[in-house]
């Protein structure tokens, strides 16, 4: 039996058992999905893609200069800690931008812009290899 076929299958004898139970008070509801959610296999942990720097490696990042933005210049442990912040999350336009980077709709006018004129997306936008291997990945 493949995936769908079974999907349907688990959907027909779900709403038979909900069919079969008929009217309940909410609290059976939840009892029963509780139940059910207890049965289901553990959600693996999201891999933290950048995780805490250890002791060392912090002191190391911050004796390094701040390399550019409002700060540029000073060591990174005299920047204040709501623009380093700041720099990590962005801010509302930031985010949208991250997202609209990562977007279909700009990759397939990358991809067409690249086949236009003859040379590879990266030249169309003018950005660096390694930002858009960061965001690609």
């Amino acid at each position: 039996m493949n995936a769908v076929a079974a999907n349907i299958k688990a959907r027909q004898e779900a709403e038979a058992l909900v069919d079969l139970a008929g009217e309940q008070p909410p609290r059976f509801w939840e009892t029963l999905r509780d139940m059910s959610l207890a049965k289901l296999p553990p959600v693996p942990a999201p891999i933290d893609r950048h995780p805490p720097m250890d002791e060392s490696a912090a002191l190391r990042f911050e004796r390094g200069v701040m390399p550019y933005g409002k700060h540029a210049g000073e060591r990174i442990d005299e920047v204040p800690c709501d623009y380093l912040i700041f720099l990590t999350e962005g801010d509302e336009f930031s985010q949208q931008l991250r997202r609209y980077v990562k977007s279909r709709l700009l990759m397939k006018q990358r991809r067409l812009l690249a086949g236009i004129i003859g040379t590879t997306s990266r030249q169309c936008l003018g950005s660096s290899a390694s930002a858009w291997n960061t965001v690609e990945n």
